[in-house]
C-alpha cells in the first residue's frame, strides 16, 4: 500500500512537471486537482511554482510535502546517457537525508529531519531534461502559520549540498480552498 500511495504521488508530479507548458507562467500556490480516469474519484494538492516551474507540492490531507528539483541534461549527459543506454531510460533512486525548517512569526521555527528516497523521473534520451523528487513529512499548521520553508538535501547528481527556500505566502488560502475542495466531494458534489 505504501509503494502504491509513493507511485501515486509520483504520478501527480510527475504530471504536474508535464502540464506546465499548458497553463502558462505560474508564480506561488495553486489548487490542482486530478481525477481517476477509473474511479472517477477526485483528489486535490497544492503545487508552488517559481518561473513557470514546479517546484514543490503539498499533499494536505496526509501532511506531506514534496520537493521537485530539477535538471538541465545537457549539463548532466553523462546520467541521462547511462540511463537510457543501461536501464531503459531509468534513473536509479538514491537515499538522502534533509532538513525541513518552516520559519514562523516572532523568530520561532519548526524543524524537522530524516531519510527520504529521491526518485527520477524517465528519460527517452540523452540530454534531456529530468527531474528528482521526495516527500517529507510537514506539519500543516505550521506550514500555514509560517513565512518560508527551507528544505536542505545532498543532491547525489550535482554532487554538493542544496538547499530549496519556499515562500509560503498565499499558502493558507490554498490550503483553504483545497480543503473545501475535499469536503464538497465528499458531499457528493
Amino acid at each position: 500500500m505504501k509503494r502504491f500511495m509513493f507511485l501515486t504521488l509520483l504520478t501527480l508530479l510527475y504530471m504536474t512537471a508535464m502540464a506546465q507548458k499548458v497553463y502558462g507562467d505560474k508564480q506561488g500556490w495553486t489548487v490542482y486537482t486530478t481525477e481517476d480516469e477509473f474511479t472517477g474519484k477526485r483528489s486535490h494538492y497544492m503545487r508552488y511554482f517559481d518561473q513557470n516551474l514546479a517546484l514543490a507540492a503539498s499533499f494536505f490531507l496526509q501532511g506531506r510535502f514534496a520537493i521537485l528539483e530539477w535538471y538541465d541534461g545537457r549539463l548532466y549527459f553523462d546520467v541521462t546517457f547511462d540511463a537510457v543506454m543501461d536501464r531503459r531510460g531509468h534513473i536509479p533512486d538514491e537515499q538522502i537525508d534533509y532538513d525541513l525548517r518552516v520559519n514562523l512569526p516572532n523568530n520561532e521555527v519548526s524543524e524537522d529531519s530524516g531519510t527520504v528516497k529521491l526518485s527520477f523521473g524517465d528519460v527517452e534520451e540523452a540530454g534531456e531534461t529530468f527531474f528528482g523528487t521526495f516527500v517529507m513529512n510537514a506539519d500543516v499548521e505550521d506550514m500555514k502559520r509560517g513565512q518560508t520553508v527551507a528544505v536542505r538535501w545532498y543532491d547525489p547528481i550535482r554532487g554538493k549540498q542544496t538547499v530549496r527556500k519556499i515562500s509560503l505566502a498565499g499558502f493558507t488560502k490554498c490550503y483553504e480552498k483545497c480543503l473545501n475542495l475535499y469536503k464538497q466531494d465528499k458531499m457528493g458534489r
